[in-house]
């Protein structure tokens, strides 16, 4: 648990927000050398000066793709109050700690509250799409994201990007690992058979999830590139429809 000195309006209206974010999701990556004790998934409440808090939710992409991430929130939401409703008592469970953030003055005397920093210029941002046609091309259709996401942020497209798609079952499957220059020839427009557009996070259902009768007033997702110069691009099944939605991560280094 955290908590800042900034009220929640002022957070949201602020001009550098998307940079602020990540600290109300702080995460560690997997260490390649001892894997086994690094924490697989986190979650950090934070409390915001007069009211209100944010749910910061982390866990890396070997184990499951954006989209499922956030079914499994609105599922852990609608459990937590199905629970509240039998009065049933379910030791340790992290959402409660919702309710000690609504009382200001144990928050006040057992909280330090910490500005937010803003994360270095060149950390990278991720760009979602929606896109209407078959399966096949997906490579194509990673592409023409990446490139529909630099253009956009006015930034060079990576060197080098991998493309991971879901198998059905909240995990992930590497298509292929591409980079810019090695003589093949990269797509820029959309694959034939296809209608791409931008997306917003709000698409995924994540503001359906409810705690202790509170809607979110804001749903962002980010993904952490391993690298300076690398791209992600997350290929994920929009439900049971022929839709999917393509997230991708480019550096915001112009």
């Amino acid at each position: 648990m955290a908590s800042v000195d900034t009220t929640l309006t002022a957070f949201l209206e602020a001009e550098d927000r998307e940079s602020k974010e990540p600290a109300l999701a702080l995460w560690t990556d997997v260490e390649a050398k001892d894997p086994e004790k690094c924490s697989p998934f986190v979650m950090q409440l934070t409390r915001f000066q007069g009211g209100g808090y944010a749910i910061g939710a982390c866990c890396s992409l070997l184990h499951t793709d954006p989209l499922s991430f956030i079914n499994f929130l609105k599922s852990w939401a609608r459990t937590h109050a199905q629970v509240q409703a039998q009065n049933k008592l379910v030791p340790n469970q992290m959402i409660r700690y919702t309710r000690y953030f609504r009382n200001p003055g144990a928050a006040t005397r057992r909280l330090r509250s910490t500005p937010l920093v803003s994360v270095a210029g060149d950390a990278a941002t991720t760009e979602l799409f929606r896109v209407v046609g078959d399966a096949p091309g997906r490579r194509a259709l990673a592409e023409a994201c990446v490139a529909q996401a630099s253009e956009k942020l006015g930034v060079e497209k990576p060197t080098r990007f991998t493309v991971l798609a879901g198998d059905g079952l909240g995990g992930l499957n590497v298509l292929r690992s591409c980079a810019r220059g090695d003589g093949e020839t990269t797509t820029t427009t959309t694959p034939p058979g296809h209608l791409l557009r931008e997306a917003c996070w709000q698409e995924a259902g994540l503001e359906e999830a409810v705690l202790d009768g509170c809607k979110p007033v804001h749903v962002s997702c980010s993904i952490v590139s391993p690298g300076a110069q690398e791209g992600i691009v997350v290929v994920m099944q929009a439900g049971a429809s022929a839709e999917l939605l393509i997230s991708a991560t480019v550096p915001s280094r112009k």
